[in-house]
């Protein structure tokens, strides 16, 4: 990761090489599924990994130095699969859920890892941000707002409250209109 000299705005131009010990630890950690797409079993590569492990740290860092990601990385298989257990076998209860090639996850992860840390050290998010952090979530969040609360409380200031819960997020969007 290169940082520009700007003072005021720290710039993310570059992922850096893995190592070998670091692309085997994050296939080590990665799910055991194998997709459809996967020309080798997922068990398989982290069983034979070791004989595997330089040829996947030159395609990750030839890929993360490069930007191009191989089309055949970019194919996926998509199934429909029930939104919640019970409802009825009804299209509209369906969601499509892509499958992609494991090397493609395994990229994805590669390229996360290196972003989130750029951006957790140079502090580019809000202090109350909870979500998708580590150590943060809908708990962290409801403490901080009842302390906000109960601080309120103690100056006699009114305060409002407005929650809403988008569990189904997407079955509020008015696809036509999308």
């Amino acid at each position: 990761m290169s940082l520009s000299s700007d003072s005021t705005c720290v710039t993310f131009t570059e992922f850096q090489s893995l190592t070998e010990s670091e692309v085997r630890k994050l296939v080590f950690v990665s799910k055991y599924f194998t997709y459809d797409l996967d020309v080798i079993p997922t068990m398989k590569l982290n069983e034979f990994f070791t004989q595997f492990a330089p040829v996947v740290t030159e395609i990750v860092n030839q890929t993360l130095q490069s930007g191009a990601f191989q089309l055949e990385w970019k194919m996926t298989v998509i199934k429909p699969l029930l939104k919640k257990k019970g409802l009825p076998l009804e299209l509209k209860n369906y969601r499509p859920v892509s499958n992609l090639a494991f090397l493609s996850i395994f990229l994805e992860k590669a390229a996360l890892n290196q972003i989130k840390s750029h951006v957790e050290t140079s502090s580019l998010l809000p202090d109350y941000q909870s979500a998708f952090r580590k150590y943060h979530g809908v708990e962290t969040a409801m403490v901080k707002m009842y302390n906000d609360l109960l601080d309120n409380i103690d100056n006699n200031t009114v305060t409002l409250v407005v929650m809403v819960d988008l569990s189904a997020a997407f079955d509020t969007i008015d696809i036509p209109i999308l």
